[in-house]
């Protein structure tokens, strides 16, 4: 087994997600086919070719970094993270940093598409994201579901395209019970422990009544920081958010709701992005060249004094 194995089955299994349904089925048939039945890996989120960056080099060049928010959203790259289609929560927030940090950098694009995932983590780059101090942008391209939303709602503005979908504001966790399948395999499981609660969520027994209600009590608390999250940086009432009932919502309908500012092509946004980055930097220059005028002007009088 791969040693990032029990760390990914840690992030699917008996905790919060703000993930699609769609994301959290395919993450548990990945654990099932890998770390139980010892099956060829599937992958967990879109491949590489799938969620290809829109030419960072040449935005860059314009004055907009586009950061990728791509795939499954994990708290930590690792050696697995590429080859499985994710993202990691800590390179989103290093590349921000980067962005923040370059003086050619005056627009920030998250180009995303993501069905979410794990919820540590997440709140807090989307604290960094709010307290940028650039301009930002999410340019939903084509998905920026659960988590993924999360994010792109902490953004300046948030541009969908008329087919993106945004929204999914919800939370779910997985508990796999595999006392049956051991049964009829023959397999016994004896653990030793000590602690009441150590073995809650365990998967060689059923979910206990306490275990369920401690789990559904961390996807509640985690569900009030979403709403609370989306309705304080979307300036929406909490009671709209939680009406939608983790519904998906597309193009013209996500402007309606207040989800989205602008529906436009990602490559639509991109340009858009760029001449306003342009445009900064040409007032930028005119402001430093009235500055440069003014201290000539101030010198030459000093020394016109003196005479």
């Amino acid at each position: 087994m791969h040693d990032a194995y029990p760390y990914l089955r840690g992030l699917i299994y008996n905790q919060p997600l703000m993930a699609t349904p769609a994301l959290a089925d395919l993450a548990d048939e990945w654990a099932h086919a890998v770390l139980i039945e010892g099956r060829e890996r599937l992958s967990v989120g879109a491949s590489a070719a799938q969620t290809k960056v829109l030419a960072p080099d040449a935005i860059k060049a314009a004055g907009v970094a586009v950061i990728p928010v791509h795939g499954a959203l994990v708290p930590r790259g690792n050696a697995m993270t590429a080859c499985m289609g994710t993202s990691s929560y800590d390179r989103i927030g290093a590349q921000l940093d980067a962005a923040l940090a370059d003086p050619d950098v005056r627009q920030i694009a998250l180009d995303i598409d993501s069905p979410g995932g794990s919820v540590q983590g997440a709140f807090e780059l989307a604290g960094k994201i709010a307290r940028a101090t650039k301009p930002t942008t999410a340019i939903v391209n084509f998905n920026a579901l659960s988590a993924a939303y999360l994010l792109a709602s902490t953004c300046d503005s948030v541009s969908v395209s008329p087919t993106g979908a945004v929204g999914s504001v919800g939370v779910v966790a997985l508990h796999r019970d595999l006392s049956g399948a051991n049964d009829k395999a023959g397999v016994k499981i004896t653990a030793i422990y000590r602690g009441d609660k150590k073995l809650h969520g365990a998967s060689h027994a059923p979910l206990s009544d306490v275990a369920q209600q401690e789990l559904q009590a961390q996807v509640d608390n985690a569900f009030d920081q979403f709403v609370a999250a989306v309705s304080t940086h979307r300036n929406l009432p909490p009671e709209r958010i939680v009406g939608l009932q983790a519904g998906v919502l597309h193009g013209a309908d996500a402007l309606s709701q207040g989800l989205a500012d602008q529906m436009e092509t990602p490559q639509e946004a991109i340009d858009r992005l760029a001449g306003l980055a342009q445009a900064g930097a040409a007032q930028q220059r005119q402001q430093a060249q009235r500055r440069h005028a003014m201290t000539l002007r101030a010198q030459a009088l000093e020394i016109a004094a003196r005479i």
